[in-house]
């Protein structure tokens, strides 16, 4: 029998192009020329030099404003791996800290994201409160039982935030290499195909 291996991957950033979207609103709101690539490294309002009160009042604008906004470019690469690994039988688990307690249109756009990109998966986690420690446990202790139960290898998938979280609960953790992480340490991947 063929261990099943379970994959925690991240949206912003793995799936979704968010520099990108986040991008492209900035410069349509401030009339700016940013390329996501510019971006080079967390957090954004520090490499932008703007002050936190304007950077904070363009990433709520962004994030109150619904549609194309909200709609990032899928990362092709990332959604060909997910239905790869899906076709032979392993279980794709979606999750996000995007603040929906904050924003609940995020909820609902993020769904219709996922559906629009034909974006196959098992379960979808929206980790509220942002992403800690506790939250993490209450969210995913039935799956974590359920995966080592079952004697399945967990994989997680994130561009900054993951890491230096799971270490103690996951198999292997990759962070997605992108400009605006350089300064984060761990195993780095340039796409999900890496991982077949």
């Amino acid at each position: 029998i063929t261990m099943k291996n379970v994959y925690l991957i991240d949206i912003d950033g793995v799936l979704a192009d968010y520099a990108q979207a986040f991008c492209k609103y900035h410069n349509w709101l401030l009339y700016k020329k940013l390329k996501s690539t510019q971006l080079a490294k967390l957090p954004f309002n520090e490499h932008l030099k703007y002050d936190k009160k304007l950077y904070d009042c363009v990433k709520y604008l962004f994030r109150i404003s619904g549609g194309e906004a909200l709609s990032p470019n899928l990362i092709k690469e990332s959604k060909e791996f997910i239905d790869k690994v899906k076709k032979r039988g392993d279980v794709v688990i979606i999750w996000t800290a995007r603040p929906t307690e904050e924003f609940p249109n995020l909820k609902l756009q993020t769904k219709i994201w996922l559906r629009k990109n034909k974006i196959k998966y098992d379960k979808l986690f929206f980790v509220e409160k942002g992403f800690d420690k506790e939250m993490f446990l209450v969210n995913s202790n039935l799956l974590l039982k359920y995966c080592l139960k079952n004697k399945y290898k967990i994989i997680a998938v994130d561009d900054r935030r993951l890491s230096p979280i799971l270490n103690k609960f996951i198999d292997e953790i990759y962070l997605f290499d992108r400009n605006y992480n350089k300064q984060l340490k761990g195993r780095r991947i340039k796409s999900l195909s890496q991982l077949l």
